[in-house]
């Protein structure tokens, strides 16, 4: 399942910003391209040990990838993950690269961690995808995918 929502730093205190989320899944101002998170729940289905789409793909207009990170509520000892992405883009850990699964709480935001496409224009309609370190059937996660996405012209 996969949730926009708001990450606007800055313009609201965190509470604000959680109230907005728990209400809205998706904040349009105008047409202007505005940062967006996108939630992915990870479970036993996508961390099985080969490259599987998640269920969040890029916007059809593009986006410019911003940055990403994972909340582990089930870890797995020695699990390690990579999430990047198919399609245009094709770059399996372009988005983090060995990130550990091995301990409860949020991982991915650590030098070295962070893949090459950050930062990059990401063709409409890229799946994003994880690939574990092997069959991680009693690993939960939740990967947040914060991004900018471009208006249509």
């Amino acid at each position: 399942m996969t949730k926009q929502v708001v990450q606007n730093v800055g313009a609201f205190t965190q509470g604000i910003k959680d109230k907005i989320n728990e209400n809205f899944t998706e904040l349009y101002l105008d047409g202007l391209a505005i940062p967006k998170v996108a939630e992915v729940l990870l479970t036993a289905a996508e961390l099985g040990g080969s490259e599987t789409a998640t269920s969040f793909t890029f916007p059809s207009t593009g986006a410019i990838f911003l940055d990403a990170w994972v909340n582990v509520t089930n870890e797995e000892a020695g699990g390690t993950m990579d999430v990047g992405t198919a399609g245009t883009s094709n770059d399996p850990d372009g988005i983090l690269d060995g990130v550990s699964l091995a301990a409860t709480g949020y991982v991915g935001q650590v030098a070295g961690a962070t893949g090459a496409l950050r930062g990059l224009y990401m063709t409409g309609s890229d799946p994003v995808t994880v690939t574990s370190s092997g069959d991680l059937n009693s690993c939960e996660a939740t990967l947040y995918v914060s991004y900018l996405e471009l208006p249509s012209i």
